[in-house]
């Protein structure tokens, strides 16, 4: 009769963390080891496009040519991630006097370089197992 208890909570509790979804993140092809890294985990092309609103952000030291980092508890849905290795603190991609970036920064999917930023279609993925994992290269 004590496991019945047991049993619902469990019962309950996978239910309530079914929806959820960790995004495991590794971080390649950094130049060096300074800085930090700026993360942002946009949901639809709207929030991509304004930078806002994220559903996930972090600021992590860069500790070596390849980091780390995971996003936990993300519902399963339609993801894009853009990151920005911000080299001398003013928490922003810095860039030369045509605009072309100066600091490392890269995006999920990897897309070829071009002249202007990713788009969210470029950048997706869809988050739908409990642990997910993607790969994205500084450039």
């Amino acid at each position: 009769m004590k496991r019945l208890p047991l049993c619902v909570f469990g019962l309950i509790w996978t239910l309530g963390h079914a929806h959820a979804a960790d995004l495991n993140v590794t971080f390649t092809d950094i130049e060096e080891a300074k800085g930090e890294l700026l993360i942002a985990v946009f949901d639809s092309a709207d929030a991509w496009d304004n930078d806002k609103p994220l559903v996930a952000s972090a600021h992590i030291p860069v500790t070596g040519t390849t980091v780390q980092h995971t996003f936990k508890d993300l519902k399963p849905s339609t993801y894009a991630v853009s990151v920005i290795r911000d080299a001398n603190g003013n928490q922003r991609l810095d860039t030369n006097f045509i605009g072309m970036p100066i600091e490392q920064y890269g995006y999920s999917q990897n897309p070829p370089l071009k002249m202007r930023k990713a788009t969210f279609e470029e950048t997706r993925f869809e988050l739908n197992d409990a642990i997910q994992a993607i790969t994205i290269k500084l450039r």
